[in-house]
């Protein structure tokens, strides 16, 4: 899975509600090494947007969603 991700660029975490690779790094890490169910990755993406409309996390920055 290294293999993967290693040479993918990230967006600024404050961006990760629309990052793309986060959000594949997350299934990759919970479902597949974890055997978690894919079920988990919805209220993960609702949780990773709120986090990321936190003041102390967006900085005022128009990057932050919605």
């Amino acid at each position: 899975m290294f293999e993967r991700f290693r040479r993918r660029p990230l967006l600024p975490a404050n961006e990760a509600y629309r990052d793309e690779a986060r959000q594949e790094l997350d299934e990759a890490v919970l479902c597949e090494m974890l055997g978690l169910p894919a079920a988990v990755l919805a209220p993960l993406a609702i949780l990773r947007t709120q986090w990321c409309e936190e003041p102390s996390v967006h900085g005022g920055k128009s990057t932050r969603p919605g």
